[in-house]
């Protein structure tokens, strides 16, 4: 099978996932909070409400769709639903760049496509879809200027500004891009200054412009250089001294594992909402714990692959999710499980690395390939009635509850 064939199956089968059922009424996640939040920002440019100290670029995804498709639940979900799709396409460009190989890349879309976590928030109105999006059309166009397209790191800058104006997960991996890209033209034969004064347009005064702009409705109501700088320290402030207290007591605030845990262990916590002794409902927030607890050791694959064999290209899957998942270890104020989705992008492209390279030894390798990808689907569909509410057998799904913290 070829890979434009691999992917347009993997497309579709995601869009079906994130596609069921959107135009539900009914407000899921944070919808009940973000929806009026947007609404008033884009026409008055009031940011004064429980979360004011959050990016404001998150608000033009939700206005865009509801423009296109009216003020319902397709329009203020539509946009979300592509951003997801898009940052699984973006993934598989990727892949196909960093690991050389078609296949390689097919499986970690694959894996992206099946993930309950981007599932579940790919159809809500949450702003940790669009901002995986812009961040990932970064690294694809960084990757695409070190191929030689010079006009490309102004596309990377471009979107890593999206992505920094709608959350602020990717400012350490936004340095650590620009030292490297830095370091690497003047290894390159470029000079410094030029060098520095190109990397740092793109890297800081477009993403600063570009945050700027998603501050036009505030600024319109009056305010000036002087009150958004004041802004951005306060909202830093703020965002350092939450407790739990400042969150809604939930299944997701109060149950969330810590972030120690996420890649060792399985990861299921929720509520079982009712049942009738065959069937039940739950609510519950699932890791693909079988793709998850292969990260370290992919990683540490990666690690001697590269050694071996001199592609030190492939280390920017490692360092990409330790400068995201590091900052979640270190972080002081509370931290939840959907936190987590930043870094699932490279996790996918190490496990699909290590998985299709294992298998690549074995007689088979072709076939090995299809039954993973098989597995990983049947998986995926096993897992969707645990967090879209879909009654399940509780004789089919015991095994996986046992591992669980479920409130009942």
């Amino acid at each position: 099978m070829t890979d434009n064939k691999r992917i347009i199956i993997i497309m579709a089968f995601a869009a079906l996932l994130r596609l069921w059922n959107i135009g539900n009424p009914g407000l899921v996640a944070d919808e009940s909070v973000a929806i009026p939040e947007t609404t008033i920002f884009m026409h008055t440019g009031e940011t004064v409400s429980a979360n004011w100290y959050t990016p404001t670029g998150r608000h033009y995804f939700f206005a865009s769709g509801v423009a296109v498709l009216g003020n319902n639940p397709y329009g203020w979900r539509i946009m979300f639903v592509l951003s997801g799709l898009i940052s699984i396409y973006l993934l598989h460009l990727i892949g196909r760049e960093l690991l050389g190989s078609g296949k390689e890349a097919a499986m970690a879309a694959l894996m992206m496509s099946t993930e309950p976590l981007h599932v579940f928030y790919s159809r809500t109105v949450f702003a940790e879809i669009p901002a995986m999006m812009c961040f990932l059309a970064g690294i694809y166009f960084l990757v695409l200027y070190y191929r030689g397209r010079t006009y490309a790191l102004l596309l990377s800058g471009s979107c890593l500004g999206l992505a920094l104006s709608t959350k602020w997960y990717f400012i350490p991996s936004t340095v650590m891009l620009a030292v490297y890209t830095l370091y690497r033209d003047v290894k390159g034969g470029q000079k410094f200054v030029p060098a520095a004064g190109y990397i740092l347009a793109c890297f800081f005064l477009i993403p600063l412009s570009v945050n700027i702009l998603s501050f036009s409705p505030w600024f319109g109501r009056g305010y000036t250089a002087v009150d958004f700088i004041e802004w951005q320290i306060n909202a830093y402030l703020e965002q350092q001294s939450l407790t739990l207290l400042d969150f809604p007591q939930n299944v997701l605030t109060t149950l969330s594992p810590s972030s120690a845990s996420w890649f060792i262990k399985p990861v299921i916590f929720g509520e079982r909402l009712f049942g009738d002794g065959l069937r039940s409902w739950y609510n519950l927030y699932v890791s693909n714990f079988p793709i998850w607890m292969l990260a370290f050791p992919s990683f540490g694959y990666i690690l001697m692959s590269a050694r071996k064999s001199g592609r030190y290209e492939i280390l920017a899957i490692p360092a990409l999710f330790l400068s995201l998942y590091c900052q979640f270890l270190l972080v002081k104020r509370p931290l939840f499980f959907y936190s987590a989705l930043q870094a699932l992008p490279f996790v996918y492209l190490g496990v699909s690395y290590l998985l299709c390279r294992v298998t690549a030894r074995m007689k088979k390798n072709e076939l090995f390939f299809y039954v993973i990808s098989g597995l990983l689907i049947l998986w995926g569909f096993y897992l969707v009635p645990l967090y879209t509410g879909i009654p399940v057998s509780e004789g089919l799904y015991a095994p996986l509850l046992a591992l669980g913290n479920i409130r009942y």
